[in-house]
């Protein structure tokens, strides 16, 4: 690692890092320590040397590796929607047969017979089409 102290360290960082946000008296003392210290020289030409490591890098993922990222994130969202359709399926399900049941028993009871023509509401003889006949029918029913 680095002899320095830890405040010179800073210092040199900030200088490597960030040289404008330096003041004027911190700028001429590093300088002044690179041009006499050999520890500041050295940890200096380390610091430059990781800076441009670091800028060649290129991190280096496996075949397909974005591809298996984006699957397992779909799977995730799947797996989410999928238990939540596990968890309320039956108790929607259940309410609406209920729902089903009850209407179907309802038009059963009241018209004596289950048929797509009570169902849909089309059970009105054929004595009932005038319109005058119409109204008595319906007064009549209530």
């Amino acid at each position: 690692m680095t002899t320095l102290p830890p405040d010179s360290y800073e210092l040199l960082l900030r200088a490597t890092d960030t040289p404008d946000n330096l003041s004027d008296e911190e700028r001429q003392y590093v300088q002044q320590q690179l041009q006499t210290q050999t520890d500041w020289q050295a940890e200096y030409a380390r610091l430059a040397q990781l800076r441009t490591q670091l800028q060649h890098y290129q991190p280096q993922f496996a075949p397909n590796f974005a591809d298996r990222v984006l699957n397992r994130q779909k799977s995730a969202q799947l797996t989410a929607i999928t238990k939540l359709m596990l968890l309320w399926f039956p108790r929607v399900a259940a309410a609406a047969a209920c729902v089903g049941l009850f209407f179907a028993l309802h038009t059963y009871l009241h018209e004596g017979t289950i048929s797509i023509e009570t169902i849909t509401g089309n059970y009105i003889s054929d004595e009932y089409n005038e319109e005058s006949d119409w109204d008595e029918y319906i007064y009549e029913s209530l």
